[in-house]
């Protein structure tokens, strides 16, 4: 329940004056949610008691937030934090703790699809601290509106874990409120250099819009502010002398949250590996970073290039002279035997010539020149273009609403893999928008969020934002702007190009924060915390001699399902908490005495259980079972019925443990061959379109072939070179029925592409009415295996009770090289027994 606090306040009664009673409201919510200072209804928030509460692990900084709602005015509010105790003599100190005084912003134009904000709604952006908040008597709030509070809190390495409480003192108006503080620290903390790449352009002269003023100092200041949000700053400049990058590397590196540096070359559309223009600056940067690069600090590891000239290249292709130039130079730069992959074999050359590497071991100096070849060229774009997905061997910084579509994630991760040295970034700008992840001020906190978990699950390591320090009016030629009240900058999208606002007004030496820029901040903590469960997984691996090893996102795919579908997020704020909670119970949970850890295998029938131990003895629900060597202990396997769900007691040498078991059903059994309730068929079952079906052992072989449209309403039959338009409608397919599918979440299958082309399908669910929902996607690149999960999106709202049967569908046609839609060849595979979890 919230907390009303009583101020006395007086109204004229007669000739007398009689007290009355305000009673403003106290309450808190998750620290995602924005809540709109001018709402007409609180009621839409989750409202949570006055208190505050944090779940973080050590090295890190979480927050929580307190919200007032104004019974009359207040002229004057204050939160003082205080020092955070465990009651064993272990501190959080008042000083590892901010207030944050939030301010408001109006939305005059919306650019969101958020349904929750409207055109002239006050939302919370930029956060002040309190102290600045009361020198300039900006902490005042009008009757009737909301204010809200930011708490954010430190740990750092020497946190001593356990529960940290105490109370805060809330001053309104003289009356003083003890706020209760509760702080868990896990025993859960990243360590080392960050894993995760970023850059945030920062152009220089839009300082002089905020701070007026460019000077070297405020830039630096600048970079280490975004630093300890965990975004990599690239300053956008008119020259770069390579001593001053030399010195900037060095002091930025100092930091482990510095993991990209920027080669800062954009390259000219007509640019070529020779010559003494930008192709020597590429080389006297690289020199520079080799010569610092030791086995220590192996500087050369996080170097990137962002060739900006061909940014964004697929948009508008055929625009003259303009981005269909910047399309063919990304062609030309980015092939294998390009452009970009000649100045990296000419700087090895060149390096070796000047004897670079001969003060390395020869392991080291190996490892040196392939990171060089290897180095990402960040190619961003709007859209998926296949042609370019498969022959550029740049790092592809797509939109993140691409990876909504498991198709094309699946041609980028493959492509990154490949031809990319693993490296897949992605970047937001005017897109996407909301139900995607985005940065605008009229959008929820929690799509930024939520990205890192997105991030991980699509294994992308490297996120771009084109600019992060707009502060002019660039939809009006950089025009001057009141840069505290002025959402849209750009595009008149809110919030779009800047993520601080400037410190000179308010006398300060760094720029202030967003609440946008503390969900990237938190985004990446929480990449972090599943980067430190892979760790563990890791070590397990290898310690056990696990062939194959452990997959961090098997390990969470339940938690990334509660959390997202696709690429698009769930609004529920309470989500994230508990997918944090969670996780750290997982982690927590692998640092046992056993140094146990299970890993699962399902069929659709059986759950495969397998356990790695130390331990020399291991019993599953009370039944001892047998164990043989596995590397550095033992591993233990047993067979259970996955038909419902279930928790097993695993019992070792030093303690018992739990681990659970979903819920399965097969859709089809091909080991029993049976084959009778799998129907091929066209478009709603009326085209015969010869795709056939058969059963081997235990799996199906499949035959998918295209076909010509013809029969009643396809007109005559066409059986020449041009394929008409309705062709492209058609979709050969293969549908399963089904029954018991009620509860299901997921559905599961294996698919081995055994033919000549990629295979592409799009999955369905069959209603009882015979109408269908499109669940998901799947590709298989060509001689490949691919295990498929395909998760049912909450949103679509599916009631499981009323399906019927799964279809798998298959695209009629593709477009050749001159753009004419071609019948697609046939497509074989092999597919696995069909199964859904609950």
């Amino acid at each position: 329940m919230a907390l009303s606090v009583s101020v006395l306040g007086s109204v004229a009664c007669g000739n007398k004056e009689k007290p009355e009673e305000v009673k403003h409201e106290i309450w808190s919510t998750y620290s995602t949610r924005k809540v709109i200072q001018n709402a007409p209804d609180n009621s839409i928030y989750d409202r949570l008691p006055a208190k505050l509460s944090v779940q973080m692990m050590k090295s890190e900084t979480e927050g929580a937030q307190l919200i007032i709602t104004a019974a009359e005015d207040i002229k004057e509010y204050s939160l003082t934090a205080t020092d955070l105790t465990d009651g064993n003599g272990n501190t959080i100190p008042k000083e590892n703790i901010e207030v944050l005084h939030q301010k408001y912003v109006e939305i005059v134009r919306m650019h969101s699809t958020n349904k929750e904000i409207k055109a002239g709604n006050f939302v919370p952006d930029m956060l002040l601290p309190m102290d600045k908040a009361i020198e300039f008597k900006e902490n005042n709030v009008l009757k009737g509106k909301n204010q809200g509070i930011t708490i954010e809190i430190t740990t750092a390495h020497e946190t001593v874990p356990g529960i940290y409480t105490g109370n805060f003192v809330l001053d309104i108006d003289g009356e003083k409120t003890d706020i209760p503080v509760s702080c868990e620290v896990w025993d859960i903390e990243y360590e080392g250099r960050r894993s995760f790449m970023t850059s945030f352009l920062l152009y220089r002269y839009q300082l002089m819009f905020g701070e007026y003023d460019n000077s070297p100092e405020t830039i630096k200041s600048y970079i280490d502010f975004f630093m300890k949000y965990k975004a990599n700053i690239y300053v956008i400049k008119d020259s770069y002398p390579v001593d001053e990058f030399r010195e900037e590397a060095i002091r930025q590196f100092e930091d482990n949250n510095c993991n990209s540096i920027i080669i800062p070359v954009n390259f000219d559309l007509s640019y070529k590996a020779e010559g003494e223009g930008q192709h020597k600056r590429v080389i006297d940067y690289l020199r520079e970073l080799v010569k610092l690069t030791t086995e220590e600090k192996p500087y050369i590891d996080y170097a990137y290039f962002y060739p900006s000239n061909v940014d964004e290249a697929d948009m508008e292709t055929g625009a003259a002279g303009g981005s269909a130039a910047k399309m063919k130079a990304a062609y030309r730069f980015f092939v294998e035997d390009g452009e970009m992959q000649k100045t990296m074999e000419n700087a090895v050359a060149t390096f070796e010539a000047e004897g670079l590497f001969d003060g390395m071991t020869a392991e080291f100096a190996s490892h040196v020149k392939q990171k060089i070849l290897d180095l990402p060229f960040v190619f961003t774009n709007v859209g998926f273009v296949q042609d370019a997905v498969n022959k550029m061997n740049a790092t592809f910084c797509p939109y993140l609403s691409l990876f909504d579509e498991q198709i094309q994630a699946e041609k980028y991760l493959e492509q990154a893999q490949e031809r990319a040295d693993g490296n897949l970034w992605t970047y937001t700008c005017t897109g996407p928008l909301y139900p995607y992840p985005s940065f605008h001020t009229d959008d929820y906190s929690l799509g930024a969020r939520v990205t890192g978990w997105m991030e991980k699950k699509y294994n992308i390591n490297g996120f771009l934002y084109w600019s992060c320090v707009r502060y002019s009016d660039g939809s009006h030629g950089n025009e001057h702007i009141d840069v505290y009240n002025t959402a849209a900058r750009y595009a008149h999208c809110s919030g779009e190009g800047y993520l601080v606002y400037p410190g000179k007004y308010y006398g300060s030496s760094s720029p202030f924060a967003s609440l946008r820029l503390i969900s990237h901040r938190e985004s990446m903590d929480d990449y972090d915390m599943l980067c430190v469960y892979e760790k563990l997984l890791n070590e397990y691996a290898e310690k056990y001699g696990i062939e194959g090893g452990l997959d961090v996102n098997d390990y969470v795919a339940d938690i990334y399902d509660s959390l997202f579908s696709g690429a698009v997020y769930y609004t529920d704020d309470s989500l994230v908490f508990k997918a944090r909670e969670e996780l750290a119970k997982r982690i927590l949970a692998l640092k046992n005495q056993d140094k146990l850890v299970v890993s699962t295998d399902y069929d659709g029938k059986d759950a495969n259980v397998t356990v790695y131990t130390t331990s020399p003895t291991l019993s599953i629900n009370g039944e001892p079972v047998s164990g043989e060597v596995a590397g550095e202990g033992y591993k233990y396997t047993k067979t259970v019925s996955a038909a419902s769900a279930a928790e097993l007691n695993i019992t070792a040498a030093n303690g018992t443990y739990t681990h659970g078991i979903t819920a399965t059903a097969k859709v089809t059994d091909f080991a029993s061959n049976n084959t009778a309730n799998a129907v091929c068929s066209g478009r709603d079952g009326v085209e015969s379109t010869q795709s056939t079906i058969s059963v081997d052992g235990d799996k199906a072989k499949v035959m998918i072939r295209s076909y010509y449209a013809k029969g009643a309403g396809y007109g005559a039959n066409v059986d020449v070179n041009g394929i008409d338009g309705p062709t492209s409608r058609l979709m050969p397919s293969i549908t399963f029925n089904v029954s018991g599918f009620s509860g299901a979440n997921a559905v599961h299958f294996n698919i081995k592409n055994t033919g000549s082309t990629v295979i592409e399908l799009y999955v369905h669910l069959v209603m009882d009415n015979d109408l269908t929902e499109e669940i998901g996607t799947a590709y298989c690149g060509l001689g490949k295996s691919n295990d498929v999960r395909i998760q049912i999106n909450k949103l679509l709202n599916v009631d499981t009770t009323k399906v019927k049967g799964i279809k798998l569908a298959f695209k009629n046609v593709y477009a050749d090289a001159n753009g004419y839609e071609s019948l697609w060849p046939d497509r074989e595979f092999e597919l696995s027994d069909i199964w859904f979890e609950k």
